[in-house]
């Protein structure tokens, strides 16, 4: 059996809810989608995370994936979504953290920065 008759054969009893199917399929697919997502952040640790959330997504999607479509390409997709989620959620926090930081009165540095000053002078 080829890989793509292999791959249908997997989904088809991953989507009749074979756990054991839907693990092989990772196996098969892990390196490649953790690879395109490592190029795609370009942050290692990143990418395992989102690979994770990947093969966690896809599960709960497998009966929407139509048959003979592309499983790789199908991860793939739910990981650049998952990357692109990650950086607006980082911008967002970014943009909270300066709102904050220009709201703070003037002469309110970080008391911690002080607190250490003063220690290393003592």
């Amino acid at each position: 059996m080829n890989a793509a008759g292999l791959d249908e054969a997997l989904v088809a009893a991953a989507q009749a809810g074979s756990t054991d199917a839907f693990s092989r399929l990772v196996e098969r697919h892990q390196q490649a989608v953790r690879a395109f997502l490592r190029r795609t952040c370009g942050d290692w640790a990143a990418a395992d995370d989102l690979a994770q959330e990947t093969f966690l997504a896809a599960w709960s999607r497998i009966r929407r994936l139509e048959q003979g479509a592309s499983v790789r390409a199908w991860l793939c997709g739910i990981g650049y979504h998952k990357h692109l989620s990650a950086v607006r959620t980082a911008s967002r926090a970014r943009a909270r953290d300066t709102a904050w930081e220009a709201g703070r009165p003037p002469g309110a540095g970080n008391r911690s920065d002080d607190r250490l000053t003063i220690e290393r002078g003592m």
